[in-house]
C-alpha cells in the first residue's frame, strides 16, 4: 500500500508540473505552424506610420480617380483588352506575399525587379547582381500573370495587391535617350542600341542623306533628331517607334481594365515604394535599393529637362505632347509649356 501511495503522489506531482510548464510556454512557441502563403499580413503601426498610411491612401484615391476619368474620356482611343484571357505579359506575380507588379522600363523597374529577385530567392541582396543580369537571367525566374488560367487570373486580380509605376512622359523619353542612345552614354549595351536604332535615325535625318552605319567616330545622334523620330508620322510602322522604353504607359499595364490598388509615381518613388512595401509586408524582408545599379540619368530634374527641351522647336514639343497626351492626363501630369516641360 505504501508503494501505491508513493506512486500516486509522484503521478499527481508530475501532472501539476506539466500543467504549470504548459502555462509558461509562449503561445508563439506552441503554435509554430504557419501557412507558406500568408492570407493577410497584419500591420503594426505607430502614430507616425498611421499618419503616413492615411496620407498615402488619400493620394492613391486621387490618382485612381484621375485614371478613372481618363479611361472614360479616351475609351475609344484606348480600346479594350480582355485581361482574363490575355493580360499584359509584363505583370509579375508573387504568391507568397500576394501581390502583382506591372513593370514599365525607365520607371524604376530595375529597382523593383531587384526586390522581386530577393523575395523569390534568386538574390540574397538587392545589390548582388549587375543590371543586365537583373533584366535578363533574373526575369526568367519570375512568375507571370499571363501564365495562369483565366480562373486563376480572376482570383489574383480580385484578391492580390496590385501596383504599377508611372513617370512624366517627357522625362521618360529623355531618360531613354540619355541611357540608350546618347553619344556620351556609359550604358554597357549602347553599341547594340546604336546598331538597331541610333544609326538609323542619324541616317534618316542626315542633311546629306549619307549613311553613318558602323562609323563610331561620326555617331552624333541628337536629342532633337530622336524626338523628331518619335513624332514622325512616316515612322509609325518602324518596330522601335513604340519601343517599350518610351511607348505608351497606359498600354503597358492596362489600368482601365486592371484596377490597381497602388499607382506609384517615379517622381515620388521613395514614399510610394515605402507604402507598397509596408502594405505587402515586404519591408521586413528587404529594403528599396539605391539607383546605383540601374544607370540613372537624372532626367527628371528641372535642370536636365530645361537643358534638353529648350533646344527643341516649339512644334516638336507640341507634337510630342500630343503623342503622349493620354499618358499625361491619365497619370496626372500637367500639360507642359515651352518654358516648363515637366509636371
Amino acid at each position: 500500500m505504501k508503494i501505491k501511495g508513493d506512486f500516486l503522489g509522484i503521478l499527481i506531482t508530475s501532472v501539476v508540473m506539466v500543467f504549470f510548464f504548459w502555462r509558461s510556454v509562449p503561445r508563439s512557441t506552441v503554435n509554430s505552424t504557419k501557412s507558406v502563403i500568408p492570407k493577410a499580413k497584419s500591420i503594426t503601426v505607430n502614430e507616425k506610420q498611421r499618419n503616413f498610411l492615411t496620407r498615402m491612401r488619400n493620394i492613391q484615391y486621387g490618382r485612381k480617380q484621375t485614371i478613372k476619368e481618363a479611361c472614360r474620356k479616351y475609351k475609344n482611343d484606348i480600346g479594350e483588352v480582355d485581361v482574363f484571357k490575355k493580360p499584359p505579359w509584363n505583370i509579375a506575380v508573387n504568391d507568397e506575399y500576394r501581390f502583382i507588379y506591372c513593370f514599365t522600363p525607365k520607371v524604376a523597374s530595375t529597382s523593383w525587379k531587384r526586390i522581386l529577385l530577393v523575395l523569390n530567392g534568386f538574390m540574397n541582396d538587392t545589390g548582388d547582381q549587375p543590371q543586365y543580369v537583373v533584366n535578363r537571367a533574373g526575369m526568367s525566374s519570375f512568375h507571370y500573370l499571363d501564365e495562369r488560367s483565366p480562373k486563376d487570373i480572376k482570383y489574383i486580380l480580385d484578391s492580390y495587391t496590385k501596383f504599377m509605376f508611372t513617370r512624366n512622359p517627357f522625362s521618360r523619353v529623355l531618360s531613354a535617350f540619355r541611357n540608350k542612345l546618347a553619344p556620351d552614354t556609359n550604358y554597357s549595351q549602347s553599341d547594340v542600341w546604336r546598331k538597331k536604332l541610333g544609326y538609323y535615325i542619324s541616317t534618316l535625318y542626315n542633311k546629306n542623306n549619307e549613311p553613318v552605319v558602323d562609323k563610331d567616330t561620326s555617331y552624333d545622334l541628337t536629342f532633337k533628331d530622336f524626338v523628331r523620330f518619335l513624332i514622325d508620322e512616316n515612322q509609325t510602322n518602324h518596330k522601335h517607334w513604340e519601343n517599350i522604353h518610351w511607348g505608351y504607359q497606359y498600354d503597358r499595364c492596362r489600368p482601365c481594365e486592371i484596377k490597381y490598388d497602388i499607382i506609384g509615381n517615379f517622381e515620388t518613388l521613395q514614399d510610394d515604394s515605402k507604402y507598397i512595401m509596408k502594405i505587402t509586408g515586404t519591408s521586413d524582408v528587404t529594403s528599396f535599393p539605391s539607383s546605383n545599379g540601374s544607370n540613372p540619368t537624372n532626367s527628371s530634374s528641372k535642370t536636365s529637362l530645361q537643358s534638353y527641351f529648350s533646344g527643341l522647336p516649339l512644334e516638336y514639343v507640341r507634337s510630342l505632347y500630343e503623342r503622349f497626351k493620354i499618358d499625361f492626363e491619365m497619370f496626372g501630369y500637367k500639360r507642359p509649356t515651352l518654358n516648363i516641360p515637366y509636371k
